[in-house]
């Protein structure tokens, strides 16, 4: 679990617009550097990473309902496959399309977001993905590797605590 924590901190800071993490005391108590979409997003990732759908669906409605779109989610969803495996990230997405039908159903209509930008036919992608890896790895391990790519693509010191924080309360510690 700790090393798919480790993804999930690496994904919310590229999901994020925008090595030191302090005492345990200060990591848990604030949570005011993140915003309640971006707090909601975070169960959501840890649900779909556990497998846990029974949970997943009231993560999905707090997120909806704290700001994120329709986009935003199934976006973060599609790209937990490559931190969960795909029948997690699939089975995630499901239940989100099921709760979209639920709640279109009972006249709540969620709030769908921007479309996401097209690809430029000449970009050559492997190119491009060493690129960016690199950007965000500088040098060293996985816990090197994903902390240090959270921090390099915007994700602040605060908002690791934050992140830690939120997670702790909402998934659970273990």
């Amino acid at each position: 679990m700790k090393a798919t924590v480790l993804s999930l901190i690496c994904l919310f800071g590229l999901l994020l617009p925008g090595e030191s993490f302090g005492s345990e005391e200060t990591i848990m108590k604030d949570t005011s550097a993140l915003n309640q979409a971006q707090q909601a997003f975070i169960p959501i990732a840890a649900f779909t990473a556990s497998g846990e759908l029974d949970r997943l669906k009231p993560a999905l409605i707090q997120g909806l309902e704290a700001g994120l779109t329709v986009n935003e989610i199934k976006e973060s969803l599609v790209q937990l496959y490559a931190y969960t495996g795909f029948p997690r990230s699939l089975n995630a997405i499901h239940a989100f399309m099921a709760l979209l039908d639920e709640r279109k159903a009972q006249g709540i209509e969620d709030v769908v977001g921007k479309e996401a930008s097209p690809i430029p036919a000449d970009l050559d992608k492997d190119a491009y993905g060493a690129q960016v890896r690199a950007n965000l790895s500088g040098a060293g391990g996985q816990l090197r590797y994903h902390f240090g790519g959270a921090l390099n693509s915007g994700l602040t010191e605060p908002q690791a605590h934050a992140f830690i924080a939120v997670l702790k309360s909402q998934v659970g510690e273990e």
